[in-house]
């Protein structure tokens, strides 16, 4: 496996200057901002990354301000009990996108949200108990405590909220192919294990966040 200089020299060659590459990295909160997220964001970030999976990204954007009105802003321990008729009501309502599975969603993952509150105090924190080197079993626990939180949309949470993370973005998959970290799109616990560590010894080397190696990995792919 490459080592982080030699990465971030090819991402340099790509783009053309040091400058380039460095312009515009995204940016983790600090541990004490993140642990300060209310839990009624996290609910509402949730369900902005599952309505945008599959959708148009910009159309949820420019709706928003309606799904938090047509929402309650998701304040989690009313959508945890919500009645059958309020979710019905949501599938007829002209202000949000009338996705039913998506919309059943938000009692799941509000009443998710209130076990973490009771095991840790509040979701941040709970998503802070995974160490570095299990965010893979960060992303597995979402997948399976939560609703319809798997895949990338568990990683584009995380980044939407300020967590340090890698994303599975086609160019990070192509970059990590190319350097043999894994062999085809990372499906298996073995092989997200594989890309989570090749991303610890990364972070190790370089002392940057996932975040800006996962925006250099990209860097280094060709269109």
């Amino acid at each position: 496996m490459i080592n982080f200089e030699a990465l971030y020299e090819l991402a340099v060659q790509h783009k053309g200057s040091v400058s380039e590459v460095e312009h515009d990295l995204p940016q983790a909160l600090s541990t004490a901002l993140f642990n300060q997220i209310p839990d009624d964001r996290w609910l509402a970030n949730m369900t902005m990354c599952i309505f945008q999976a599959g959708f148009v990204w910009k159309v949820i954007k420019n709706k928003w301000p309606d799904f938090e009105i047509a929402f309650s802003e998701f304040h989690p321990r009313y959508w945890a009990q919500v009645s059958p008729e309020v979710l019905e009501g949501l599938t007829k309502d002209v202000r949000i996108v009338r996705n039913a599975q998506k919309i059943n969603t938000v009692p799941v993952n509000a009443q998710f949200i209130l076990d973490t509150q009771k095991s840790h105090g509040n979701f941040s924190k709970w998503v802070n108990h995974f160490e570095d080197d299990n965010l893979h079993g960060l992303y597995q626990a979402l997948k399976d405590q939560g609703g319809r939180l798997g895949g990338n949309s568990a990683m584009y949470l995380m980044r939407l909220s300020g967590k340090d993370t890698y994303l599975f973005s086609n160019h990070v998959i192509a970059a990590l192919i190319r350097e043999k970290v894994i062999d085809k799109n990372p499906t298996s616990k073995k092989a997200k294990a594989a890309v989570n560590a090749a991303f610890c010894i990364w972070k190790q080397q370089s002392g940057r966040s996932f975040a800006e190696i996962s925006r250099i990995l990209a860097m280094t792919v060709w269109d």
